[in-house]
């Protein structure tokens, strides 16, 4: 039969084990939650380097679209307006006073900056002074609409 201080002893023994197991858990789960953490972080920051590169695009385009707007004297009527707190972006493109004949025969319109883009760079082709006016077309519609 055992004594009393052998019991005495292994009780301790399994004191300190059940110590040294929630030091253990009390890690693990620091290291989860550090983890779930990072990752929640992790996700944020690509939620927002994905917004800013989409504003970034956006920006381009628009700068680009001025810029050749500018230089090659084509004019787009803004019909944007603002509706239940959305904005909505509306460009109409009436034919260049510069050209007689319109390449575009619908799609006179542009529901972003990305497309108001793509209408400038179509009319700027038909510009004469324009590099690439040899390799300009005639479209039925805006590939776009």
């Amino acid at each position: 039969m055992k004594t009393i201080d052998e019991l005495e002893v292994k009780l301790e023994l399994l004191k300190s084990d059940i110590e040294k197991q929630y030091e253990v858990l009390s890690t693990l789960k620091q290291r989860k939650s550090f983890l779930l953490t990072s990752i929640a972080n992790a996700t944020v920051r690509e939620r927002r380097e994905t917004e800013r590169r989409a504003r970034n695009a956006v920006s381009a385009a628009r700068q680009k679209a001025k810029r050749l707007a500018k230089k090659y004297d084509i004019e787009w009527e803004d019909d944007s307006y603002r509706e239940f707190g959305e904005y909505n972006h509306v460009h109409y493109f009436p034919q260049p006073i510069w050209l007689n004949d319109d390449p575009l025969k619908d799609g006179h319109y542009a529901n972003n900056w990305e497309e108001t883009l793509w209408l400038v760079e179509f009319y700027a082709k038909h510009h004469p002074e324009h590099p690439d006016h040899e390799n300009r077309e005639y479209l039925e519609i805006a590939p776009h609409c």
